[in-house]
């Protein structure tokens, strides 16, 4: 019993020590960049030995893969999440409004996951290419629900590839470009970021149709973005 239980606590420690070191990469990857930082650095910031990380992950590309399949796995939980709560009666053009609007004011309170992405991507093929191999789920979703909009008439001739990368735009802008952005609508970081989102929010409405009189105007991004997220960059990822 007492074997059993060991064997246990000990498969345990190792599953929160692999935690560990995944929320500290994170950490690091999303503040200097993929390419800057050193698995030795991971392991005196993780308070574990380079062999450990060798050990659990064999390299910081790994390292960054499974952050990346996390990440993913969230992303396609937010996504079932909001298209759940979705009316079924709203018509195609509105309910893509909403999951996009939404989705996108999810990305933008806690853009860290993106900004890792985006970094990550921007000069490494190799990780660019596991990210172009996102769950298939994903795009399918997103495809879908784009098909439903270009059959009622809207968005004619936009790939699902196209509304990712604006997503993507959106999202990273304010991270990157934060003081531009609050000199822009000459006000706090977060009630630009507000701004930003509502500027996203008009730029799409024109061409789904959507009345002005229907576009939301929040306080703050929270009331429009899901309450949860699992980010692995904040100490509650899940290996």
């Amino acid at each position: 019993m007492t074997a059993k239980r060991s064997g246990r606590q000990s498969a345990n420690s190792a599953q929160q020590t692999r935690k560990q070191i995944l929320c500290v990469a994170g950490d690091l990857f999303v503040e200097k960049g993929f390419d800057r930082v050193s698995v030795r650095e991971i392991a005196d910031s993780a308070g574990v030995s380079h062999g450990l990380i060798r050990h659990h992950f064999g390299s910081k590309q790994q390292i960054w893969e499974q952050i990346c399949d996390l990440v993913l796995q969230d992303v396609l939980m937010q996504i079932k999440t909001i298209l759940s709560e979705l009316d079924p009666n709203l018509p195609a053009n509105e309910r893509y409004f909403s999951l996009i609007t939404r989705f996108l004011a999810t990305q933008l309170c806690d853009p860290r996951p993106m900004r890792l992405m985006v970094d990550a991507v921007r000069d490494n093929e190799m990780l660019f290419n596991y990210f172009q191999e996102a769950p298939a789920d994903i795009e399918e979703l997103f495809d879908s629900e784009l098909r439903a909009v270009q059959a009622q008439g809207y968005l004619e001739g936009m790939k699902v590839k196209e509304m990712k990368w604006l997503i993507c735009m959106f999202t990273d802008a304010p991270a990157t470009l934060a003081p531009l952005l609050i000199d822009v609508y000459d006000t706090s970081l977060d009630k630009a970021r507000v701004q930003h989102w509502m500027l996203a929010c008009q730029l799409l409405a024109t061409p789904l149709g959507i009345a002005n009189d229907k576009l939301p105007k929040p306080d703050s991004l929270e009331e429009v973005a899901l309450p949860w997220s699992r980010c692995i960059t904040d100490g509650r990822c899940d290996p």
